[in-house]
């Protein structure tokens, strides 16, 4: 959330949360039934989302202070090009009431565990991955640490504030994200005075510390997620060198001409360290783009989609028609061990799409493609990713 005029990015990110479900349904000729807000569980940690469309998964995961409701202006449009859109609210923000738990610890790498959940037990297999704000940085390291699960990553305006202390000229500008934002905000909080803390973040982000009373009721609800932030020993990480070089897929980097210094800067950053990495920049955007500006943000994200899918269909065909390989038969009843969703580079070759009917479509040694296979039960999550047992069935 950027410097704008009085109030305006609340005023925004007020007015499409409330309206954007009405928009996509309208758009989408679905009945509120069908768009319901559903919801995962593990354990004592509950996340509900959001779910239109049917086709490949395109997971999205909200900022800090925002919950599902700020994708709604994505899922229409997402839908009717025959993606599965998905948006769901992180483990302390609206709707969910989890209770906090080892709050020293919480940070981006506790909602890329939370991410794993949801993609497991959503069976989506890899997915789209598109990431905003202190999503993106979850989304970030969950990309990091389950490459076999991503198809694309977008990601706009991760905080990283530690890259950006050791970039030439850097120094001042995450000084003055810690002085003027960080620390107040959690002497705020430690005070437990929640109107403080708003207009902290609404003097650091648009200049202006009053909030209109509507835009304040939508924010609160989602502050515990910030109490519980400024509490940790670690609230932003950063991943390694090495986990960023596990990245094999595409990526597309967002950001806005009117953001702040630390986020234009922290985008520079994963722009050098993901050199294959494509960055578009929003006009008269700030932090905030999703909600200034739905339209500009949702075309630049489907036309990457469109572009990679369009890729990734010619290099299969062209790959079928030039090899003439035979490959190994098995059994019909035949039943493998259990293993991962394959990566590119595993000998099953391209990643595989587990599909809502149960069935698996991957592209076996010599680009034999293999529509028939049954998935069992998953058998468990890891760092190597989701495991399924994978045979033949009629």
């Amino acid at each position: 959330m950027m410097r704008m005029g009085r109030g305006l990015c609340w005023l925004l990110i007020l007015i499409l949360c409330a309206a954007g479900s009405l928009a996509s349904r309208a758009a989408l000729g679905q009945s509120q039934d069908q768009i319901s807000l559903q919801s995962v569980q593990r354990l004592d940690v509950t996340l509900h989302y959001v779910s239109v469309g049917r086709g490949e998964p395109v997971v999205m995961v909200h900022g800090g202070l925002e919950d599902y409701r700020a994708w709604t202006a994505q899922l229409a449009p997402l839908a009717a090009d025959h993606y599965r859109a998905i948006a769901y609210s992180r483990r302390y923000n609206f709707p969910n009431q989890n209770a906090p738990q080892c709050i020293m610890s919480y940070s981006a790498e506790v909602d890329a565990r939370d991410l794993a959940m949801l993609i497991e037990k959503l069976h989506l297999g890899p997915v789209h991955l598109v990431g905003h704000s202190y999503g993106g940085l979850g989304a970030l390291f969950f990309a990091t640490e389950h490459p076999e699960l991503v198809r694309t990553v977008i990601l706009s305006e991760p905080p990283l504030p530690a890259w950006v202390q050791q970039q030439p000229g850097g120094a001042p500008v995450a000084r003055d994200f810690w002085r003027r934002f960080w620390i107040p905000l959690r002497h705020a909080f430690a005070r437990e005075d929640s109107s403080q803390a708003l207009a902290i973040a609404a003097r650091y982000f648009t200049g202006d510390p009053s909030l209109p009373p509507a835009a304040r009721a939508a924010l609160e609800p989602n502050l515990l997620e910030w109490e519980v932030l400024t509490r940790s020993r670690k609230p932003f990480p950063v991943p390694s060198s090495a986990a960023l070089r596990r990245i094999n897929f595409a990526v597309l980097l967002l950001s806005g001409d009117r953001s702040l210094p630390l986020l234009r800067r922290s985008v520079d950053q994963l722009a050098v360290l993901l050199p294959g990495s494509r960055r578009v920049t929003l006009r008269n955007a700030t932090h905030d783009m999703w909600s200034e500006t739905p339209d500009a943000c949702g075309a630049a994200l489907r036309k990457f989609l469109r572009e990679k899918g369009r890729r990734i269909k010619a290099a299969r065909k062209s790959s079928l028609l030039n090899s003439g390989r035979p490959s190994p038969q098995k059994s019909d009843n035949q039943l493998d061990a259990p293993r991962k969703c394959p990566r590119q580079d595993q000998s099953l070759g391209n990643p595989s799409e587990i599909l809502s009917t149960g069935l698996v479509r991957v592209e076996l040694p010599g680009n034999r493609l293999r529509e028939d296979l049954h998935v069992r039960p998953i058998t468990g999550i890891g760092p190597g990713g989701m495991y399924y047992s994978i045979g033949s069935g009629h």
